[in-house]
């Protein structure tokens, strides 16, 4: 029999790939003339980058130090990807992880736009964001604010920050990954659920 396995993670315990293995031993325990093959997914959150990397030859990981969620630095990992592209997860720069104890309102996600902005800096023109795991409901702003800060230094000026912002992505392509799909203007339907410090 051909046996094809392909769990997501197991937040806080168990990566994809490692879930992948220990069932893929599991099941070739009891039935050692199976062909089996592990394909570990992602949906956005933490793990994605990870699933990535094994699945693109010529994946290179780096490293950034960022503003977590809660004001500590934080050591965040991200993927230079073939092409001119890169992959960042917002799990790994503003994760409920990174937090001793969740704290939606006062957390933030400058970290994902400080190392959107190291992506950039080594010439990446796509950038893929995987979007779970969130700790923060600033819906973005940190991330936007972090951007604005990295192209003016000191001399932020929030009435032209939209400006700025188009400027710095002027020919960059922005690609998000969620685990919900949708229309932007039908989200209020959803995120309140999903998302949030009701969830």
């Amino acid at each position: 029999m051909r046996v094809l396995l392909a769990p997501d993670s197991f937040k806080g315990s168990i990566t994809a790939t490692a879930a992948a293995a220990a069932l893929a031993r599991g099941w070739l325990a009891e039935r050692r003339g199976d062909q089996v093959s592990c394909l570990p997914l992602a949906d956005g959150g933490e793990g994605t980058l990870d699933v990535l990397a094994a699945a693109t030859p010529g994946a290179r990981w780096h490293r950034a130090l960022v503003t977590g969620p809660g004001n500590a630095p934080v050591d965040c990992a991200w993927l230079e990807l073939p092409g001119a592209a890169a992959a960042v997860e917002l799990a790994r720069a503003s994760g409920l992880p990174l937090l001793l104890r969740p704290d939606p309102l006062r957390s933030h996600t400058v970290g994902l736009g400080q190392v959107i902005g190291r992506a950039l800096d080594r010439g990446a023109r796509t950038i893929v964001v995987g979007l779970g795991g969130s700790a923060s409901t600033d819906g973005g702003t940190g991330a936007l604010a972090a951007l604005v800060h990295l192209s003016r230094g000191e001399r932020r000026v929030v009435i032209d920050a939209i400006e700025l912002i188009l400027q710095i992505a002027k020919g960059v392509v922005l690609k998000l990954v969620s685990e919900l799909t949708g229309p932007a203007i039908d989200a209020h339907r959803f995120v309140h659920v999903q998302a949030g410090p009701s969830r």
